[in-house]
């Protein structure tokens, strides 16, 4: 968990951004403390991330139709990563 907290500060760093402030300011957006929202993240690693285009071509072969697509971009410096807070993505789907 520290090295991930410490990765992550040093991402905010890097692009421009207040590791201190985003964890001052996390309980408004999240509703959950910073470090009991990392704690219960770490748990769920390692994970694979799915793209919207991935998503819409195993629905669509399924057989639905998107409605919409709230998806977040989640880059780090240009990079696509599922990590550092990349957000999630949500999807409307309806069988055809």
């Amino acid at each position: 968990m520290n090295i991930y907290i410490f990765l992550f500060k040093m991402a905010r760093h890097l692009s421009g951004r207040s590791f201190e402030s985003y964890v001052l300011e996390y309980h408004k957006k999240r509703g959950m403390d910073f470090h009991h929202d990392v704690h219960d993240w770490m748990g769920g690693y390692p994970y694979e991330s799915i793209s919207a285009g991935e998503v819409h071509t195993i629905m669509e072969s399924l057989g639905f139709e998107r409605e919409r697509v709230f998806a977040d971009s989640g880059r780090l410096f240009g990079w696509k990563i599922g990590l550092f807070s990349s957000g999630c993505d949500e999807y409307v789907y309806r069988r055809k």
